[in-house]
């Protein structure tokens, strides 16, 4: 009877600890999204943005909505935007509608992809609708590439 007891510990020991496994293999791509997230690098036709801009945009994702934060220009023109994800595609796609700023109503298809839980890089058109098929800018094409890594608590 004490080694049934002591196997159905070990068996419930077992099962516990791989639980979190099992809860992280269930996220989809916008429950990882979830949090803020700090730029670190980001390209808009092929030219790289000054790192005091960058290094104070963040973005701010929970549940459908995105946040800009920290740079007035941008905040002006994207404030708020709604996203819409489709990680079935190759390359992951995402779509974001400005819902505030003065590109209010516009859309940016965009791809996006994860490097580990905490990087993620975004690539996509500002102008006009043409979702881009890799993660490239070059002078002319309106196109922005973004790093972004999660902030820590």
């Amino acid at each position: 009877m004490r080694r049934l007891a002591v196997t159905v510990l070990a068996v419930g020991l077992c099962l516990t600890a791989a639980a979190p496994a099992a809860d992280k293999e269930k996220k989809t791509d916008a429950d990882r999204m979830q949090g803020t997230w700090q730029t670190v690098k980001m390209e808009l036709s092929g030219v790289a943005l000054p790192d005091d801009l960058v290094s104070n945009l963040k973005f701010v994702f929970k549940g459908d909505r995105v946040t800009v934060v920290g740079v007035p220009e941008i905040i002006r023109q994207y404030a708020e935007m709604t996203v819409k994800i489709d990680a079935s595609t190759k390359p992951r796609s995402i779509d974001f509608k400005i819902a505030a700023g003065e590109k209010k109503g516009d859309e940016v298809e965009a791809i996006y992809e994860f490097k580990g839980d905490d990087e993620i890089r975004f690539c996509g058109k500002l102008v006009g609708k043409e979702r881009p098929g890799e993660f490239a800018t070059k002078e002319g094409d309106d196109r922005v590439v973004a790093v972004l890594k999660r902030e820590k608590k």
